[in-house]
C-alpha cells in the first residue's frame, strides 16, 4: 500500500473537541445511509445510461494504476472528518487539509462544540465558506465564513426559518455563494425537494430564494445546476429559467455531483452498482452534456482538480453480503486520471476516521 499522509497541526490541537451528541450522530449516521440509498435509487434514463460507450455499465472493466506522479498534480484536498477511535468520546468532525506534494494530512480547523463540514475554497483561495453545527443545537446547521486561516470567521445568511444550511458553494467571481436550506418542521432529509436553494450576496449581504430542489453548483455563465424530484436542472436566478438538462429516477438529497471549474465535465458517483460516471459538457446554453467516462470503482464525494484533469474521491471496498447485507470498509482518499483513464497509485488511508462522518469537500 502506498504510504499514508502524516497528520500535523495548523491552527489547533487536535485535542480540543467536545463530546458528540447522539442526535448529531445520527444525523451523521443519515446523510451517510442515504448517500447509500441514492446509489441504489438514482439512475439516468436507460436511454441516456445507453451512451456510455455503447455497453451496459456491468460490462465495463476496471482500469489499471499508472505510476504517475502524484507531486505533479499539487495543491491541497479538503476534506471533513471524524476520529472513529472508541476510545475517543470527545470527538468532532473537524476541517483538514491534505497536501499532495507533501504527503501532510493537517487540520485546519478543530472547535470545541463545532461539527464542520461541507467547506469550500473561494475562487481567488482568500476564503473557506462552511457549514457548522453547534453543541447546543439552536441551528442544527449554520454558514459561515472565514479567511484561508480561520482567524475571523463570520456567520452568513442567518435565517430563523432556514435552521438547517449546508453544501455552501461560490460563484466564479466570488461574490456570491449558493447553498442548500429548510426548515425542519418535517423531518425529512431525504426528499429532494424538501430542500430549497439560496444565493448569498457577498457585497450587499442580501439573501434569495432561487428554487426547489439542493446540491447547487454554479457554472461558468453563472447559472447554477440544481438536483430536483426529476433530474437535474439548469436554472438561471436572474431570470428564473429553468431547465431540466439530466434526467433522472427518483434521486435523493444527498446525490453528490460535482462540476470541474472550467465548467466542461461533470461527475457523479452510484457506489451500489460500482460506478463513477464521467460527462463532458459542451455547451451551457443550451446545456448539452455527452457520456465521456463510466469508471469501474467504489467510492463517495467526487471532487474535481483544479484543472479538470483528475478527480478525487473517497474510495471503499465492498464487505458482507450482496444488497442491504454490504457495508463499506477500508475507507481512503483516491485519485483518477481522466486523460490515462486510470487510477494515480496515491491512497491516503482514512480508516482511523468515522465512515459515516467522512466529506471530500474541495481541491485547491
Amino acid at each position: 500500500m502506498p504510504p499514508v499522509g502524516k497528520i500535523v497541526t495548523e491552527t489547533g490541537s487536535l485535542s480540543v473537541r467536545f463530546t458528540a451528541h447522539c442526535k448529531i450522530d445520527q444525523a451523521l449516521l443519515g446523510l451517510f445511509t442515504v448517500a447509500l440509498v441514492f446509489g441504489a435509487a438514482f439512475y439516468l434514463s436507460p436511454q441516456f445510461r445507453a451512451q456510455f460507450t455503447g455497453q451496459s455499465v456491468s460490462e465495463q472493466s476496471e482500469p489499471v494504476s499508472t505510476p504517475e506522479s502524484i507531486e505533479t498534480l499539487g495543491g491541497r484536498i479538503y476534506l471533513s472528518l471524524k476520529s472513529n477511535d472508541a476510545h475517543d468520546t470527545a470527538k468532532t468532525l473537524d476541517l483538514y487539509s491534505f497536501d499532495i506534494g507533501t504527503d501532510e494530512l493537517s487540520v485546519v480547523l478543530a472547535e470545541a462544540g463545532q461539527h464542520t463540514m461541507t467547506s469550500r475554497i473561494s475562487p481567488d483561495g482568500t476564503q473557506v465558506a462552511f457549514a457548522s453545527v453547534g453543541e447546543d443545537h439552536s441551528d442544527i446547521m449554520r454558514l459561515f465564513v472565514s479567511d484561508k486561516e480561520m482567524r475571523n470567521m463570520e456567520e452568513i445568511a442567518h435565517d430563523d426559518d432556514l435552521v438547517i444550511k449546508r453544501n455552501p458553494v461560490w460563484s466564479h467571481d466570488g461574490t456570491r455563494i449558493a447553498f442548500a436550506a429548510k426548515d425542519n418542521s418535517d423531518g425529512d432529509d431525504v426528499s429532494v425537494e424538501s430542500w430549497g436553494v439560496y444565493v448569498y450576496e457577498t457585497s450587499t449581504l442580501s439573501l434569495d430564494f432561487v428554487s426547489k430542489g439542493t446540491n447547487p453548483i454554479f457554472l461558468p455563465d453563472d447559472s447554477l445546476l440544481i438536483l430536483k424530484n426529476d433530474g437535474i436542472h439548469r436554472v438561471v436566478q436572474n431570470t428564473g429559467a429553468d431547465t431540466l438538462v439530466l434526467p433522472a429516477s427518483d434521486p435523493r438529497a444527498n446525490m453528490r455531483f460535482d462540476v470541474s471549474p472550467d465548467g466542461t465535465k461533470l461527475a457523479w458517483v452510484l457506489p451500489i452498482i460500482d460506478r463513477i460516471n464521467i460527462l463532458e459538457i459542451s455547451s451551457l446554453e443550451p446545456f448539452v452534456a455527452t457520456p465521456m467516462q463510466s469508471i469501474y470503482g467504489d467510492a463517495f464525494w467526487p471532487v474535481f482538480s483544479p484543472g479538470g484533469e483528475y478527480l478525487a474521491v473517497q474510495a471503499f471496498d465492498w464487505e458482507g453480503e450482496e444488497g442491504a447485507g454490504r457495508y463499506p470498509v477500508n475507507q481512503r482518499l483516491t485519485i483518477y486520471s481522466l486523460k490515462e483513464e486510470s487510477w494515480v497509485p496515491l491512497v491516503l488511508d482514512l480508516t482511523s476516521f468515522d465512515q459515516d462522518a467522512l466529506f471530500i469537500t474541495d481541491w485547491r
